[in-house]
């Protein structure tokens, strides 16, 4: 597992951004984060048209928070897209380039706080990985 990491100034965080600042975008992220799902399916929970959640699930894949999973086909045949959270998480800092050495020390200071281990469990090994090799 890979934690992708962009800070303020990046357009990965622009995009990630972006793609969740619709309610309905967040809403279909939070429900992806709970169970995969068709464009469909999302449709009929969230009461939203077909269409509307199509367009969400395009930004939200574009900005790398999700990704198709599986398929698989609907009564009348057709094959469907089941979207799940990303596996790699998104680590967005809202800072600049210029910011990185403070969030290594706020990551070396929070580590300090609970232990390596802790931090290990809480969040992999990919942010000690960052913390120790940026």
């Amino acid at each position: 597992m890979a934690i992708q990491h962009s800070s303020l100034d990046d357009d990965g965080t622009r995009d990630v951004i972006e793609a969740l600042s619709s309610e309905t975008a967040y809403e279909i992220f939070r429900l992806l984060n709970e169970t995969p799902a068709t464009p469909s399916r999302i449709a009929d929970q969230l009461n939203q048209s077909v269409q509307n959640v199509h367009y969400h699930l395009e930004n939200l894949e574009s900005a790398g928070v999700i990704e198709v999973t599986d398929t698989c086909y609907s009564e009348k045949g057709r094959e469907m897209s089941v979207y799940v959270v990303s596996e790699d998480p998104t680590l967005l800092f809202l800072g600049t380039e210029d910011d990185r050495p403070s969030l290594k020390r706020a990551f070396k200071s929070f580590a300090s706080l609970l232990g390596p281990p802790s931090i290990l469990l809480a969040a992999g090994e990919s942010i000690a990985q960052f913390v120790t090799t940026e």
